[in-house]
């Protein structure tokens, strides 16, 4: 009995089925032919890129009429009718604020229209002109409105620039202050740099090691000492007399300066007098006559501080030129001029000995001059203000300051120490000095 076998196949009629025999389905008797397929893809290809191509035109027509619609759209114009003669006046009496002309109005306006006196198909429209010059009132009313904000915005604007300006100014000149007081500063350290290298090195050794097979150590040699040995004041035994000073009288008036004397002293052995004044010249006198006897020019500023050499044959002035000058009355000139100071300087003294100087300057600072090296040998430092006066201790080697930050100082010139300071001023400190009988006393200061 043979078997067959059938394959169902949906959407085929029955008698189109195809019933092959069980022996018959290893395909050994059929024989196959190659279907091409490429004409069927093709075909769907062409369909397919036929649909695109109408897509794409359908759209650019699509899009043409759309732009062609909104080309041919026109845009509404606003057509402004001209007002009714009531309106008119209405808007008329708002705009000036005319309300009482605006009751009164209305209340014939109604009057009349209830009597039949006005008929609204026959009101008179208000000419186009009227209308205009309203409107345009209105926007000139607006814009001198604006006008006026933008004013003030404007003051406020320039008010506001004004205060910039000036802090800009004010700025500036901390700025320019600033960069003076650092260039002073650089002066003062190139200054003190110069100094550092050019005295003597105070610590330099005095003793040398032992030598081999010693155990004991002997001086080579000492440096030489700024202020020799003190002496015993002759002052200290001394009797003074107190003078009446209320008996004085004046005497002389000497003239000579062309502006104010700021200082005057006395020669130490002659009747002498020598004067400082701002007019940078300082001028000695003799006594009681006042005849003028010698005249030093040669500072550039006014001249501060005078004092004489203990054996009087030489004078120290000090002066607004940043400068001590050293003057020989023997060859009529100066001799020398120290000039390490970097600001005005005010005093100057003379020790007992004669052979150092001290001044003190407005750079905050005294210095201490050795009159053999004509070199600065110390600088006392401490005053945080101009150090207005400095004065010798009798036969010590003691300095007395005074300073303007309110202070005063005693100071040791061989260690170029402060010693003692002295506060209750509540000013300046001008002057300070010794009682020449009891040297350990400060006899008193002066302030503003």
């Amino acid at each position: 009995m043979s078997e067959t076998a059938t394959c169902p196949s949906a959407g085929v009629p029955d008698d189109e089925l195809v019933i092959l025999p069980n022996d018959s389905f290893d395909g050994s008797d059929y024989t196959y032919e190659e279907v091409g397929i490429d004409e069927e893809f093709e075909s769907e290809g062409d369909v397919e890129s036929e649909d695109l191509e109408a897509t794409l035109h359908s759209l650019q027509k699509l899009s043409f009429l759309l732009g062609k619609g909104q080309k041919s759209v026109a845009v509404p114009e606003v057509r402004r009718q001209r007002e009714v003669l009531d309106d008119f006046v209405r808007n008329f009496c708002m705009t000036y604020n005319l309300h009482k002309t605006l009751e009164v109005f209305e209340v014939e306006w109604f009057d009349a229209k209830e009597k039949g006196r006005v008929i609204d198909s026959k009101l008179i429209m208000v000419p186009d002109e009227y209308s205009r010059s309203l409107q345009l009132t209105n926007i000139l009313k607006r814009l001198q409105d604006q006008l006026e904000q933008q004013s003030v915005v404007a003051q406020c604007r320039a008010e506001m620039l004004e205060k910039f300006r000036k802090e800009r100014n004010l700025h500036r000149m901390h700025h320019n202050r600033i960069a003076q007081e650092k260039n002073k500063l650089v002066n003062v350290i190139k200054v003190e740099k110069a100094e550092l290298f050019t005295e003597d090195n105070p610590l330099s050794p005095t003793y040398k090691g032992p030598k081999y097979g010693k155990n004991s150590m002997t001086p080579v040699s000492k440096p030489d000492p700024l202020i020799s040995a003190c002496k015993i004041n002759p002052f200290h035994e001394a009797r003074i007399s107190v003078t009446d000073v209320r008996g004085y009288t004046l005497k002389n008036t000497f003239r000579g300066h062309n502006m104010s004397v700021s200082n005057v002293v006395i020669h130490p052995k002659k009747p002498l007098v020598v004067t400082a004044s701002d007019d940078g010249t300082w001028r000695m006198w003799g006594l009681p006559a006042g005849d003028l006897i010698m005249t030093g020019e040669g500072h550039k500023d006014w001249v501060s501080g005078l004092d004489f050499h203990p054996k009087g044959m030489h004078l120290a002035s000090t002066s607004g030129d940043c400068t001590v000058k050293l003057w020989s009355f023997e060859k009529s000139r100066c001799i020398h001029t120290f000039a390490d100071h970097t600001q005005a300087v005010w005093s100057v003294s003379y020790h007992t000995s004669g052979d150092v100087l001290a001044s003190s300057s407005l750079d905050h600072t005294s210095r201490l001059w050795d009159l053999f090296s004509m070199k600065c040998r110390g600088t006392l430092r401490g005053h945080v203000d101009s150090v207005n006066s400095i004065t010798w201790q009798l036969y010590s080697s003691i300095l007395c300051t005074s300073s303007s930050d309110k202070t005063v100082s005693l100071w040791d010139a061989r260690s170029a120490l402060c010693v003692q300071t002295f506060y209750g001023h509540k000013a300046s400190c001008n002057h300070a000095c010794f009682d020449n009988k009891f040297s350990n006393r400060l006899r008193g200061s002066a302030s503003v």
